[in-house]
């Protein structure tokens, strides 16, 4: 067997229920298997949530029994399939028949439709994010940019800034930015300690 197949057959012993692929070891195997469906449970149970909660401390067990030799087809799809077999056996709750009912509809070309766009709102969300760091970055560079034109119409870069008072002023100037231009005149005052003699 080539590592492709080794893969293949260990990906299909771990989610489908296939039988394991010659040389693992069964026990860690089945560990494994069991850790994935619980994790997978947990998912399911996170998107069906009234599903989940109808069946009580039995979900977790409910759901590694019918998803032992079933691939995931993900959350969504997982839990549609788990309530419409549970609901033709007669073993569905009111509240989980309602669920499942909502969830049927969101399956349809209009409810894929809502699914995108739920998708979409989620990428776009992290890039807003981003967007307002790069307007809040443009806003200080104008800012910035406000006061160095504030500082240079003051004279303050015409004068050799040769003590602390000169340099200070041209700082804060700069700093201030467009209040400036509203009656802010910034003054800085200092004195550099000298050496002794």
């Amino acid at each position: 067997m080539s590592l492709a197949e080794d893969q293949a057959a260990l990906v299909a012993a771990l989610v489908a229920g296939a039988d394991p692929p010659p040389r693992f070891d069964t026990g860690r195997l089945d560990a494994t298997r069991a850790a994935l469906l619980r994790k997978r449970a947990g998912e399911v149970a996170a998107a069906w949530p009234v599903l989940a909660a109808s069946l009580g401390p039995q979900w977790t067990a409910t759901f590694a029994g019918w998803a032992r030799d079933r691939p995931p087809r993900g959350a969504l799809h997982d839990g549609m399939d788990l309530a419409g077999e549970l609901a033709a056996a007669g073993r569905l709750s009111d509240e989980a028949r309602a669920e499942l009912r909502v969830r049927s509809g969101s399956f349809g070309p209009a409810g894929r439709l809502g699914i995108y766009l739920q998708r979409y709102l989620l990428i776009t969300s992290g890039r807003w994010n981003v967007r307002y760091g790069g307007v809040g970055a443009v806003i200080v560079v104008v800012w910035l940019l406000i006061g160095l034109l504030a500082a240079g119409q003051r004279g303050y870069f015409s004068s050799s800034q040769d003590n602390c008072a000169q340099a200070g002023t041209t700082i804060v100037t700069i700093i201030a930015g467009p209040l400036n231009y509203v009656g802010v005149n910034p003054k800085v005052n200092c004195q550099i300690p000298q050496p002794s003699k």
